[in-house]
């Protein structure tokens, strides 16, 4: 798991679209060492590797505009046609947890299918990684194995 530091509030709350990421820490860094250990033995690593780290590397101030950005650029690598809206308000928890029990319904309601990965001589096929795990190893392929 890769998180990304954020300043603190002073135990305040704060809205999601004005907290900012802290760069007192080296965690660019730290994380992109981290996916290239995991996935530079990749079939697609090199391909996507320099524009993702450019993205990575920027110096957002807010963590929501690092989010989307990454966000984006993911969605067109995967080829995906969405529509995102964003939401004005948030409810609290009742929402939260009716976004999260519909989450896990589906993710257990589907047969994850498996595809190579780097580490499957050893571990086998490990499902729900990430995107990042399904691009690297899916390359331009990505979109139909979603699809299939």
């Amino acid at each position: 798991m890769l998180s990304v530091p954020v300043q603190h509030t002073g135990g305040k709350k704060a809205i999601i679209k004005d907290i900012k990421i802290e760069y007192d820490q080296s965690w660019q860094q730290q994380h992109w060492r981290s996916l290239t250990t995991a996935y530079n033995r990749s079939a697609f690593f090199e391909f996507y590797s320099d524009e993702l780290k450019s993205l990575f590397f920027k110096r957002e101030l807010f963590l929501i505009d690092l989010n989307e950005k990454l966000f984006s650029w993911m969605i067109e690598k995967l080829k995906l046609s969405l529509i995102v809206k964003k939401t004005e308000t948030f409810t609290g928890k009742e929402s939260f947890q009716s976004l999260s029990d519909k989450r896990n319904a589906d993710v257990n309601r589907y047969r994850i299918k498996p595809y190579p990965q780097v580490f499957n001589y050893k571990f086998g096929f490990v499902p729900n990684l990430s995107a990042i795990d399904l691009l690297f190893n899916k390359g331009i392929d990505a979109n139909e194995w979603l699809a299939a």
